[in-house]
């Protein structure tokens, strides 16, 4: 079995997508034109998690005047139960970086796991959800990552389109120098992530927007 310090590393490898060195790095965007989805009803709670389906985001990190811009891809590549998904992504900087994570969902909630047999999961949101409502990631009795319901019906504009979102703060209990925002569409999914971040004295944002998606 796993253990407990390498799961926690595991998530937080997901949830992290840039750190201050990435900077150093010459990136490059894609430009893949546009595209039209089509909508995946939205009575089928967190339908957006299936086999196949892919992702594709403009990224952009700022810290001390400088910004970089890559591409960053998900997609769901294995199916390892009847909730939980195997999750590739790729983040486009100088070279190609992979980093596999695990989503869970059901009629109920969309969570990441920890493990690819669903332990550990993280809530993100409830089908039922309320502004508010709050989950937490905990590991050997110590929180390390609270999801915060902000609003069920927040605006967000994205390079693909404009969408109505779930918004979850998320905070680490233990870095009040870290908050993430994240954007939840319920047809689309993951559309949007806002990080404002201070790790080594100089604050660092970073925007992900969903440009592309291949479902």
């Amino acid at each position: 079995m796993k253990s407990e310090k390498h799961v926690i590393s595991n998530l937080l490898h997901f949830l992290l997508l840039a750190i201050p060195i990435i900077l150093a790095f010459s990136c490059s965007k894609d430009d893949d034109g546009t595209n039209d989805p089509v909508p995946i009803p939205i009575g089928n709670a967190f339908a957006f998690v299936d086999l196949n389906h892919q992702w594709i985001y403009d990224v952009t990190v700022s810290q001390q005047g400088i910004s970089r811009n890559a591409v960053d891809t998900f997609a769901v590549t294995e199916k390892m139960n009847d909730t939980v998904f195997k999750v590739e992504e790729n983040l486009d900087w100088i070279d190609k970086s992979g980093t596999i994570s695990y989503w869970m969902k059901n009629e109920n909630q969309f969570a990441e796991c920890g493990t690819p047999g669903g332990d550990y999961p993280l809530i993100y949101l409830k089908s039922d959800s309320k502004v508010g409502d709050m989950f937490y990631y905990i590991i050997a009795g110590d929180t390390t990552i609270t999801h915060r319901i902000v609003s069920l019906d927040k605006t967000v504009s994205t390079p693909l389109n404009t969408f109505k979102c779930a918004e979850i703060e998320q905070l680490m209990p233990g870095d009040a120098n870290y908050k993430r925002t994240i954007y939840i569409n319920k047809t689309y999914g993951l559309v949007r992530f806002d990080l404002t971040w201070k790790p080594y004295g100089t604050t660092m944002t970073q925007v992900t927007q969903l440009k592309k998606v291949n479902f």
